[in-house]
């Protein structure tokens, strides 16, 4: 297992092709002295800042980054899941997760903010990907079967929440 970890002299001279690297040739025990570091230090491609920022960049694309938005509404999601709906609520408030801003807002007790939002919601992009289910929510709270004919209305007729709820 160690020798997976760094391999010895012999394979690491097999993987560099002139076998002059310093890198491969030491084992797990061993640190560096200075002369290996600077040695080591030599092997790097360059160190103008032009280039380095460049030897950097090779592998920033073989690393899988989630988006900072994703990372953020995962966060808020375990956090709404552990019951810290405070916390969630602004994170998704941040991050403009309407929907689940407000299924916070209704565990926190504030149906009417609740209302509040998911109305401005619906004022402001009234044709947006996510009004039928804000149509369905504001039937939830308001208990008014006219949202979820509504909401079926403007899915044309692909939203399952507003036709159960109509009775389906």
């Amino acid at each position: 297992i160690a020798a997976a970890v760094r391999p010895n002299s012999a394979s690491a001279e097999a993987a560099a092709p002139n076998g002059e690297s310093k890198i491969g040739k030491m084992s797990v025990g061993d640190a560096p002295s200075s002369t290996e570091m600077a040695e080591i230090a030599e092997e790097t491609p360059t160190t103008d800042a032009a280039g380095l920022g460049k030897a950097r960049l090779c592998g920033f694309f073989a690393a899988t980054l989630e988006p900072r938005w994703q990372v953020g509404a995962a966060l808020a999601r375990t956090l709404a899941a552990l019951g810290m709906y405070s916390q969630a609520k602004e994170l998704f408030e941040q991050l403009k997760l309407w929907e689940e801003m407000a299924e916070s807002l209704i565990m926190l007790g504030q149906r009417d903010r609740a209302k509040e939002i998911v109305r401005s919601r619906l004022a402001d992009a009234p044709a947006a990907a996510d009004a039928p289910t804000m149509w369905c929510m504001l039937g939830d709270l308001t208990k008014e079967s006219e949202h979820y004919a509504t909401a079926w209305k403007v899915s044309n007729g692909s939203c399952a929440r507003a036709k159960l709820a109509l009775g389906a």
